[in-house]
C-alpha cells in the first residue's frame, strides 16, 4: 500500500489539474481577503460619528473571512465551484491509466484492492487539500486585516442556536474557524471521490469533474422547489459553508457527508463481475 500511495501522490503533484485547481482556489481566496477592505473603512468612519459606536458586528474577522462570508461575490463563487475545484485533480486519473494500460501493471503487481484503495485515498486527500489550502491562506491574510472581535447574536451575522457548532462559535472562535476549514476539506474530499466514482460510468474527461457539481445542484433545486423541511439547510451546496443562514446542525452535516461518501464508494467499486475491467 505504501508504494501505491507514494506513486499516486507523485502523480498528483505532476498533474496539471491539481495545479490549476490549487491556483484558481488560492486566487479566489486572496481576492476575497482584500474584498471587504472598503467596507471596513466605511464601517469605521460611520462608527466614529456615532455617540455609541456599533462595534465590530459587520467588520470582524470571524464574519469576513471566506469561510464565514455569505455575502461577497468571491466567497459565493468559491463555494459554488467547490465540487469542481475539488474534483479536477484526480477525476480523470483512472480513465487516463486505463487508456494507457498503467492500471494493469499496478493490478498485476499489487492486486485490484490495493490499487483501488490507494487511488481512492489520494483522490480524497487531493480534493480536501484543494479546498482547505485556499481557506487557510485566506484566513491568514484576513487575520492581518480584520479585527478579531465578539459578534452579537442580534447582528444577524453569526450562527444561532441549532446551527453547526454554534456554542463553539461564541466560546472558541478560532476553533470554529478551524472547523470550517475541516468541513471544507471533507466536502472537497467527498466531491473528489464522487468524480472518481462517476469516471467508472462516464468516460468523458471534461464532463466527469463537473458531475458532482451537477448532482449537488440538482438536489439543491429539488429541495428548494419542493420546499422540503423549510427552515432547514438540506441542499449540500449551502451546507458546504457551515455559517448557513438556515438550520444546519452537526448531525445533518455529518449525515450528508456520509451519504455522498457511501454513494461515491458504491460507484467506484462497481459490480463484482466488472472487477476485471479495473
Amino acid at each position: 500500500m505504501k508504494v501505491i500511495l507514494s506513486n499516486e501522490w507523485k502523480k498528483l503533484w505532476a498533474s496539471k489539474g491539481w495545479w490549476f485547481s490549487l491556483l484558481a482556489g488560492t486566487a479566489l481566496a486572496v481576492i476575497q481577503a482584500f474584498w471587504n477592505i472598503g467596507f471596513l473603512r466605511k464601517a469605521n468612519e460611520y462608527s466614529a460619528t456615532l455617540p455609541h459606536p456599533h462595534g465590530y458586528d459587520n467588520v470582524a474577522l470571524n464574519i469576513l473571512w471566506m469561510g464565514a462570508d455569505n455575502y461577497s461575490v468571491i466567497s459565493n463563487i468559491f463555494y459554488t465551484l467547490l465540487p469542481i475545484l475539488a474534483a479536477m485533480p484526480m477525476a480523470a486519473s483512472w480513465m487516463k491509466e486505463k487508456r494507457n494500460g498503467y492500471h494493469l501493471q499496478t493490478i498485476t503487481r499489487s492486486g485490484i484492492g490495493l490499487y483501488q484503495r490507494g487511488k481512492w485515498w489520494i483522490a480524497f486527500l487531493s480534493g480536501g487539500m484543494a479546498i482547505a489550502i485556499p481557506l487557510t491562506i485566506n484566513l491568514l491574510i484576513a487575520a492581518v486585516i480584520y479585527p478579531m472581535a465578539h459578534v452579537s447574536v442580534l447582528s444577524l451575522q453569526s450562527p444561532v442556536q441549532g446551527n453547526f457548532a454554534s456554542g463553539v462559535y461564541y466560546h472558541a472562535q478560532i476553533v470554529y474557524m478551524l472547523l470550517a476549514i475541516l468541513i471544507g476539506f471533507l466536502w472537497g474530499g467527498v466531491s473528489s471521490v464522487l468524480a472518481l466514482g462517476f469516471s467508472r460510468i462516464v468516460r468523458n474527461r471534461i464532463l466527469v469533474p463537473i458531475l458532482p457539481f451537477l448532482l449537488f445542484l440538482t438536489i439543491e433545486v429539488i429541495v428548494e422547489y419542493m420546499n422540503i423541511m423549510p427552515g432547514w439547510t438540506l441542499g449540500p451546496m449551502v451546507i458546504f459553508q457551515i455559517t448557513s443562514l438556515s438550520r444546519n446542525p452537526a448531525w445533518l452535516v455529518a449525515a450528508e457527508l456520509a451519504l455522498f461518501y457511501v454513494l461515491a464508494w458504491v460507484l467506484y467499486r462497481g459490480r463484482k463481475k466488472d472487477a476485471v475491467e479495473f
